[in-house]
């Protein structure tokens, strides 16, 4: 979670460790859209979580408010348990 709300440069010693998916909620509401939340969310897990190896990732976006709910599975290392974390975007208008 901390991951995905933390901005670029909050980190003086790693700056580049960030997310932007808040900001793109602001964009035209399309598949591409969602393609790019996924795809960037998986990058920044493989990336800066070493404790865990992502299986997938789900989208949930209901039309009716806006809100973007993503179902992050993963498998923790030192446990081997798979674990769920659901983390939910809304669109503020």
């Amino acid at each position: 979670k901390n991951l995905l709300n933390r901005r670029f440069y909050s980190k003086l010693w790693n700056p580049k460790c960030g997310s932007y998916v808040k900001s793109l909620l602001f964009k035209q509401d399309d598949p591409t859209l969602l393609s790019i939340i996924r795809l960037h969310t998986m990058e920044l897990m493989e990336r800066y979580e070493p404790r865990i190896r992502l299986i997938d990732i789900d989208i949930n976006h209901p039309k009716v408010d806006g809100a973007v709910e993503l179902a992050i599975r993963y498998r923790e290392v030192e446990t081997d348990t798979e674990q769920v974390f659901i983390y939910a975007i809304t669109r503020l208008r």
